[in-house]
Order: C-alpha cells, then sequence, then structure tokens
C-alpha cells in the first residue's frame, strides 16, 4: 500500500464516530493512491463513500461534475467503472441498480454542461443546467436514500471486517 499508511484513530473515535473514520480513511486513500494502484477493498471504500457514503445521493450532481472533468462533456470514466463496481464490493445491490439506472437515464440524451466566463455566467448555469439536472434525477436519490442498509452501514461494516488494513487504534 505504496502512498497510505493506515489512519491512527483513538478507540473512542472508532466507536463513536465510525461514519467519520470511514469518510477520513477514504479522503486519504483517494488523495494518495491512484485507484488503478487500489486493491478492491480500497477502491469499494472509496467510491462507495463518493457515491453516497454521508447518505446524501445526489445522481445529478455525481454526474455532472464527473462532466466538467473531461473536456468533451463526457462522464469520467473512472466515475463510471468504479462506482459500481465499489456498490458491488460492499454489497449495495440495491444501491447498484438504481445507479446502474440513473447512467442509463444519464446517457439516454445528449449532454454538455460548460460553465464559462464571470461569476453572473456561473449563476446561469447554476439556475439553467445544474438545478434541472439534479431535478431530473430526484427520484432515484430519494429511492437510494431509503434503501437498507443504508451506504454508511455498509461502510462501516466493510471498515469493520478490514480494520487493518484501513485504522490503526491508538490510545
Amino acid at each position: 500500500m505504496a502512498g497510505f499508511a493506515p489512519l491512527k484513530v483513538s478507540w473512542h473515535e472508532w466507536e463513536r464516530a465510525p461514519r467519520k473514520v470511514a469518510q477520513n480513511v477514504a479522503l486519504q486513500l483517494s488523495l494518495h493512491i491512484d485507484p488503478m494502484n487500489m486493491t478492491l477493498t480500497q477502491r469499494g471504500l472509496v467510491f462507495a463513500f463518493l457515491y453516497g457514503g454521508t447518505d446524501n445521493i445526489s445522481h445529478g450532481t455525481i454526474f455532472i461534475n464527473s462532466v466538467h472533468s473531461n473536456d468533451d462533456g463526457t462522464i469520467d470514466e473512472t466515475m463510471l467503472r468504479f462506482i459500481p463496481e465499489a456498490l458491488s464490493t460492499i454489497g449495495a445491490v440495491s444501491h447498484l441498480k438504481i445507479f446502474e439506472r440513473a447512467l442509463e437515464r444519464w446517457g439516454s440524451k445528449p449532454r454538455k454542461y460548460h460553465p464559462r466566463g464571470a461569476p453572473e455566467d456561473f449563476a446561469a448555469w447554476i439556475r439553467d443546467a445544474f438545478d434541472p439536472v439534479c431535478a431530473e434525477f430526484l427520484d432515484l436519490d430519494e429511492e437510494a436514500f431509503t434503501v437498507r442498509p443504508s451506504l454508511a452501514t455498509l461502510l462501516i461494516d466493510l471498515l469493520r471486517q478490514h480494520r487493518k488494513e484501513f485504522v490503526e487504534i491508538v490510545e
């Protein structure tokens, strides 16, 4: 695991704030290891967290932010490749089915959203592009929010199962 050392946390933090620990580990991994060099478990934690590890899933936000990763208006292939793998890895089968439906909907029409220019142009882009895209996926966002177990619960379970890979408990 070059570039990643298990996150040092206290027993108190481990027991009282596992969601925060999962978030911190996911962020540390994503900052220090290229996804292609992560283990399957590491990618599961990182990309499931990026998808909705705080239980605040917004498919429109995911897709429109991914568009900005590529100048040609296409979705970032990293997200396409690793979110489904991550959801499968953590056992989020229902979330995976919802994400696949969102991908299908996203791909059902041409999309190019590039904010450029002055701040007032960006405000118009939010109003005319971002907000409508987010509204388009609201039904799937709400459906994903109601799935149990939640993504946060599944991420905490994964973290507990693989604690020694991700976390070092210190006093």
